[in-house]
């Protein structure tokens, strides 16, 4: 499963630790299975599949060593999935008991102060997020507070501060990993704002780095938007197909296996184009089918 997943065949894997999990129950390697399969599902956003699986993990071993990372990130999917009430009980029950467990509560925090701007309480979330930045200030958690303050200040277009926030992050917390987070962030306000130069340098902050993490995949997707919307065609070609190539299972393939062909068509290489498109054809379905026989006939013409 482990090989699997690092060569990008993350459908495969999900089989591996599946089955280790199902054949091997109340085991060492079943519990590292179900957690890596949380952990997977938590990174793709698909918090309701991390859910319950972290609670299956907690129950069949509840004094393992990793139960309070797992309790942690059950309480994260109870917020993500917006059980909000049920999330600030288990996450108050945490923190009582978990006091030495900062790093873990500041997550909780953040996230709590999440929960706020998505329910558009945006004088609740300014304070969750100010008092998370100056409790932990002197601590890796401190950027949480911080990013978060700039992201809920963006959405309520009080724009100067924010940009000297969240501008004011990475010279505060250098080389941390929640760097990436933050740089897509600031990526994103560019380029709405159409500020490409500025959009460019925040994706390719995350890009540059090899770790193909879910923030990599964003910032390389960022990226080849922007030179697309820049008239860099060759550049996002060249960008699309090393996403192809490195992730071919990945849920946003196909749209850019299309755009692969868009992007010759637009570099008039009309001949590749049809090529491509007849290559993809035989392997999408009924519905994506008719748009791709639709650019051969516009590659020919």
């Amino acid at each position: 499963a482990r090989l699997t997943l690092r060569a990008g065949a993350e459908h495969l894997a999900v089989g591996y630790y599946e089955e280790c999990a199902r054949r091997f129950p109340n085991t060492a390697h079943s519990l590292e299975a179900k957690f890596r399969l949380a952990d997977f599902y938590f990174d793709k956003e698909a918090f309701e599949q991390a859910q319950p699986l972290y609670l299956e993990a907690m129950n069949e071993q509840p004094n393992a060593p990793r139960t309070k990372e797992a309790l942690k990130q059950w309480i994260l999917c109870l917020y993500k999935t917006k059980n909000f009430a049920r999330a600030e009980i288990e996450a108050k029950k945490f923190e009582e008991l978990n006091k030495n467990e900062r790093a873990s509560i500041a997550e909780l925090q953040y996230a709590a102060g999440e929960s706020a701007v998505a329910a558009k309480d945006f004088v609740s979330a300014e304070r969750i997020f100010r008092k998370l930045g100056k409790d932990y200030r002197d601590t890796p958690s401190g950027i949480l507070g911080d990013y978060g303050l700039g992201k809920a200040l963006l959405i309520q277009t009080k724009t100067e501060e924010a940009l000297e926030t969240l501008t004011d992050i990475p010279k505060r917390y250098p080389k941390h990993p929640f760097l990436h987070t933050v740089y897509l962030g600031l990526g994103d306000f560019y380029q709405a704002q159409q500020q490409w130069d500025n959009a460019l340098t925040a994706f390719a902050q995350v890009a540059k780095d090899s770790l193909y993490d879910n923030n990599y995949r964003l910032a390389v997707r960022s990226l080849l938007d922007v030179y697309d919307r820049m008239g860099l065609k060759d550049r996002a070609l060249a960008l699309a197909r090393h996403y192809v190539a490195r992730f071919p299972e990945d849920a946003k393939a196909l749209d850019l296996k299309l755009k692969v062909g868009l992007l010759l068509i637009d570099l008039a290489q009309f001949d590749d184009a049809v090529a491509h498109f007849k290559r993809l054809k035989p392997s999408v379905d009924a519905t994506v089918e008719p748009e791709v026989q639709y650019y051969i006939g516009k590659s020919h013409m």
